[in-house]
């Protein structure tokens, strides 16, 4: 439980169980049938992610928020609730080192 579910911009597919736990798509290393490279016998959580948010019955904004740039996970939330953070919108703050100080984008 990292604290900071991201299943509705997901396909209700929780990007944490990515071997390497990548939250915004799939690595380079995608197998030509579909599968991961790090564990051959499972298929890219990616891949599957874009299949239930094409073919799931999801509201029109869950499926909008699938091609956002997700930040890191901050690692500070992990084991708490992801709802608790939601809420008090701990899960919105971006981590020291994340954000700019020189106006870039």
């Amino acid at each position: 439980m990292c604290g900071q579910c991201v299943l509705h911009s997901t396909g209700m597919t929780c990007p944490m169980t990515c071997p390497k736990t990548l939250r915004n798509g799939p690595c380079g290393g995608v197998r030509e049938n579909g599968n991961c490279e790090v564990i051959p016998d499972m298929q890219c959580v990616w891949l599957k992610a874009y299949d239930r948010k094409v073919f799931l019955p999801l509201p029109t904004v869950w499926k909008d928020h699938f091609n956002e740039l997700r930040p890191p996970v901050d690692m500070r939330l992990q084991g708490s609730s992801s709802w608790i953070n939601l809420v008090t919108k701990r899960d919105q703050q971006t981590p020291a080192g994340w954000s700019t100080t020189d106006g870039a984008h």
